[in-house]
C-alpha cells in the first residue's frame, strides 16, 4: 500500500494541470498508516521480549532456538528486574523430545 501511495503521489505531482494520481492528503494517510503499522510491529517484538511465553518461537520455553552452541547457556550479565527473578518462561517446558537441529548422527557403518 505504501508502495503505491508513493508512485500515485508521484504521478499526481508530475501531471502537470491534470494531477492524476493520489492527492497530498492521501499520501499523508499512506505515510500514517505506514507509521501505524511498523510501531505495531515494533511494540510486538517488545512485548515478545519482555513477555517469552507469548513469543511463538520461544514458547515451548527455550532460551534461544537457533543459538547453536550458546542455546541455554548462562548470560555473562544480567540487568534490572530478569536479575532478581528466574525467566518465567523456564516452567512452560513441553514434555517431549527435543530436536536437535543441524546435528548429525553417527555415520552408517558400510
Amino acid at each position: 500500500m505504501y508502495f503505491l501511495g508513493i508512485w500515485l503521489y508521484l504521478a499526481y505531482t508530475t501531471s502537470g494541470d491534470k494531477h492524476q494520481g493520489l492527492p497530498t492528503e492521501g499520501y499523508q494517510l499512506a505515510i500514517a498508516l505506514h507509521l501505524l503499522g511498523t510501531l505495531y510491529l515494533c511494540a510486538i517484538v517488545v512485548r515478545d521480549i519482555l513477555m517469552p511465553e507469548r513469543d511463538g518461537v520461544r514458547r515451548d520455553g527455550s532460551d534461544d532456538p537457533s543459538g547453536g552452541v550458546l542455546d541455554g547457556a548462562d548470560d555473562v550479565f544480567v540487568l534490572g528486574y530478569a536479575a532478581a527473578h528466574p525467566p518465567r518462561h523456564a516452567a512452560l517446558m513441553v514434555a517431549g523430545p527435543r530436536v536437535e537441529w543441524g546435528t548429525r548422527g553417527a555415520p552408517a557403518a558400510d
